[in-house]
């Protein structure tokens, strides 16, 4: 397949897509603004290892509300995985997976060291999203509300940088209930085993009050 572009609001709000959305064969590079915003009836998506862009920061919203949305995956990666992104990825549009809320309970995204942008609020309403590791060293080009969520804390939502220097890249620490959900630590085989891994957590507030 040459395709190597969706541009813009391609198939936005188009109910009659159902079940998975195979582009692994493809050469896709960019997938533009909205291109499937509003397929409620998607399913599951495999991207190619060629994508670069789901969104960009001229527009976002590439999945939001994808509501019955159960797995996004690269097919030369984790067949079994929930959620994972091609090493290829750089920039992650703003809502871009918002509202995809049938994604399983606990779902663990790893952000590739590639990804140099991430608009905000890019996996808000989407509960089943627990964790997000950042592999990336340098978040100053982050929306300030990239990793947003309606509630923070273990099996809510927690982001983890790649160690505490790495962390203060970001532009903004959230804060709900004078308690952020960020924890800068090193991690780096943490998501890779089921064992037990004891670590050494750093908590630094952007409030004044302790908990």
């Amino acid at each position: 397949m040459n395709l190597t572009r969706i541009n813009t609001q391609a198939a936005m709000n188009c109910t009659s897509l159902t079940g998975l959305l195979d582009l692994s064969h493809s050469k896709v590079t960019y997938i533009g603004k909205s291109t499937f915003n509003g397929c409620t009836n998607l399913t599951g998506v495999f991207f190619p290892s060629s994508l670069k862009y789901t969104g960009d920061q001229e527009g976002g919203s590439v999945f939001k509300d994808c509501t019955d949305l159960q797995f996004v995956r690269v097919t030369s990666k984790n067949n079994d995985a929930a959620f994972e992104l091609p090493d290829t990825l750089e920039s992650i549009g703003y809502q871009a997976f918002y509202n995809c809320k049938s994604l399983p309970a606990d779902t663990v995204i790893t952000i590739p060291s590639t990804v140099m942008f991430i608009g905000n609020e890019a996996f808000h309403k989407t509960s089943g999203i627990t964790m997000i590791h950042v592999l990336q060293e340098d978040e100053k080009s982050y929306g300030k509300e990239a990793f947003k969520a309606s509630e923070y804390g273990l099996h809510k939502r927690i982001t983890v940088f790649q160690n505490y220097e790495t962390k203060h890249t970001y532009p903004n620490i959230i804060v709900s209930n004078n308690k952020p959900h960020t924890i800068g630590v090193s991690v780096s085989h943490l998501l890779e085993t089921n064992e037990d891994v004891p670590i050494k957590v750093k908590f630094e507030y952007a409030g004044t009050d302790v908990w």
